[in-house]
Formats: C-alpha cells, structure tokens, sequence
C-alpha cells in the first residue's frame, strides 16, 4: 500500500474523527498515529480482524445501548493523553466511499462539554485500473463475507490510500454545532472511491446499513 499523506498530523493528545470505508481503516491510521480506537462492540466478533484490532488498542461500544455512550465517553477523558490520541468514525457504518455519510452525534459529547479541539482526516483508497476498483475490493460495505472480501484484497498488487488531514482543528462546546461542522470538513477533504453517478448507474442509491 502507498500512502499519499497531506495537511496537518495530529500528535498526541489529540481526538480525530474519520470516515469509515472498510476494516482497513483501522490499520492504515494506526501505521500512521499514536491512537486508540472506538469502535462498535459487534467488531469483536469479527473472524480475524477482531483479534487483531484488540491488539490495537479499542473502546468498544455497545451501540444498542444509550447509557453505554456515557461509560465510553468516560473511557475516552480517561485515556487521552499526551502519549495516544484517540480516533472515532461518527458515521456508525462503512460506505463505498461516494460521500461522507451523516454523522452521529454522542460520542462527539467529550470534545464537546470540555471544548476539546477536533481534528478530521477524510481517508479513500485506489486501485489500478488494471486491478479490481477500490470501492469493491477494499471498502467493505455490502454483504459479501469477511474472508471473501479478505481474500480479493489480498489479490491487489497495488493499493493507494489517500490520507487528507484537516489543516486546523474545530472546537464547538455544542454536539450537534461540532457534528454538523465536521461533517462538512472531512466532506470537502474527500476524494471519493467512486463519484456516486457512476456508482449510482451501476448500483442503484447507496442505502447505509442501519446501525
């Protein structure tokens, strides 16, 4: 994999949020930052990755239970720190990578109640033309199986992921103000996996899975 890295990289302490477009996510900004992950619980379960990831260091969440934010947000003022940061993905699912999906709200309560400053990274990855597209063989988010999609990645020879830092960060002491402003931010950083004409005229409209 090539890294193509531009804007501001955060040094710890420090709170990111990114977009989310496959299990690879995870890796490629640990390869890159000193961090600490919340990630959904189910992620646990996952064959393989969910091994790996705990190695990484995660918060997991149960994310069907409300009063579950308030513990893990308590995690997240706890491990802090000026030795890791900590990395979230407000969008709650993956995607193709056509857009930045909406983002939710809790778990931007920490930066938001001690006005905690936020920095953003808009990630997309690219393949050859020659090889199968990004947006299918290393974003994960239909129902293809987890070794399957696994196995077709590994096939890639080439693999190119966009890393694009914000140039400053965003301090709001409202969640749904520092939501709505960091959702518009990664979202102009984006350079999308596939431009959602052509994926529309091949797929149909995007539906995220409800999480």
């Amino acid at each position: 994999m090539k890294f193509e890295i531009s804007g501001k990289v955060p040094r710890p302490p420090f709170f990111l949020v990114s977009n989310h477009l496959s299990y690879a996510d995870v890796f490629v900004l640990f390869s890159q930052l000193r961090c600490l992950f919340v990630a959904k619980s189910d992620v646990k379960q996952w064959p393989l990755i969910g091994f790996i990831v705990k190695t990484c260091g995660i918060l997991f969440i149960d994310r069907q239970r409300k009063r579950d934010i308030t513990r893990v947000n308590s995690d997240i003022s706890k491990n802090i720190n000026e030795n890791q940061g900590i990395i979230v993905f407000p969008e709650g699912t993956t995607s193709p990578g056509t857009e930045v999906l909406r983002f939710r709200a809790p778990l931007l309560e920490y930066p938001a109640s001690m006005r905690f400053p936020v920095s953003y990274v808009a990630l997309s990855y690219h393949t050859p033309e020659s090889e199968e597209p990004a947006y299918r063989s290393v974003c994960w988010w239909d129902d293809t199986s987890f070794f399957v999609h696994f196995f077709e990645l590994l096939k890639l020879r080439s693999i190119t992921c966009y890393m694009r830092f914000g140039e400053s960060t965003i301090t709001k002491n409202d969640r749904k103000e520092l939501t709505l402003a960091l959702n518009k931010a990664v979202s102009e950083r984006l350079k999308p996996t596939i431009r959602t004409k052509e994926y529309n005229h091949r797929h149909g409209e995007f539906e995220p899975l409800k999480i």
